[in-house]
């Protein structure tokens, strides 16, 4: 189940463009999945791609849950807008600790890293890894939107940010250092002197849409959201729509990740 996850289910989802198809994929076979540790090994790795599609879910109701709350208070009804935002939070702690349990599982997984270098990891397992370093620095983002209810590590990102180049930036859309940057933008304590995270964001959102794999650009609109940027933000969504418009994910191309790692 773990070579398959790896092979074949991260490929196919990151190919399609049914975000919610891709979220009720985890939420539905996730159990089931999971249920395998109770009988043999632990299927960590799936667990990864399982635990991070499922969150997607939580995290889709909670934006949803915040659109009714803001189309209340707009249209004056009070109490309306109270149990939104009670089920904003709620969707967002749900998120928070299904983001957790799969950068846990990557843990359990790839084992921790050294404080002073970087973990070991397959070349196979390098895009679960990503993933998972990614739910990480959700998880603490989700948990701070529902007041810290779920109780997720808040020095999460700084390791995160330290591991992050430990894979290539050019091989992975420039995933690593959006993630990297994106993390200085909300922290900027972590941020090295002289560093210009905006910068090396967008280059790595070029990198990303020059390969049609655009997740770079998710860390990049979420900094300026987080940021307090909203104008920015607008902007890269903007620009982010026209660059799919232009030149969508090339699904056949993903189902080839693996033996070709081309995209």
């Amino acid at each position: 189940m773990g070579s398959y996850a790896a092979e074949h289910l991260v490929p196919y989802m990151m190919a399609s463009d049914d975000v919610d198809l891709a979220c009720q994929t985890g939420a539905s076979l996730g159990t089931f999945l999971l249920s395998f540790e109770r009988v043999h090994a632990s299927p960590d790795r799936v667990a990864v791609v399982s635990l991070l599609a499922a969150g997607m879910c939580a995290e889709a109701r909670g934006w949803n849950a915040e659109l009714s709350r803001l189309r209340a208070a707009h249209s004056g009804h009070a109490s309306d807008a109270q149990d939104a935002l009670i089920q904003e939070k709620g969707e967002h702690a749900v998120a928070a600790r299904r983001y957790y349990a799969a950068y846990q599982r990557l843990g359990a997984f790839i084992g921790p890293a050294a404080t002073d270098g970087c973990p070991k990891v397959e070349p196979d397992d390098e895009l679960l890894y990503l993933l998972g370093s990614s739910a990480g620095v959700l998880a603490v983002l989700h948990d701070k939107a529902a007041d810290g209810t779920a109780g997720v590590p808040t020095d999460i990102p700084a390791e995160v940010q330290r591991t992050a180049m430990c894979l290539s930036n050019d091989r992975w859309w420039g995933v690593p250092a959006a993630l990297r940057s994106a993390i200085w933008v909300a922290a900027p304590p972590l941020m090295p002197a002289n560093s210009d995270p905006w910068r090396a964001m967008d280059d790595s959102a070029k990198k990303g849409a020059a390969a049609r794999v655009r997740l770079a650009s998710a860390f990049q609109i979420q900094a300026a959201v987080t940021a307090g940027r909203p104008d920015l933000a607008r902007q890269l969504i903007t620009g982010f729509a026209a660059t799919v418009q232009a030149a969508p994910a090339d699904g056949e191309r993903a189902h080839r990740f693996h033996a070709t790692v081309e995209i």
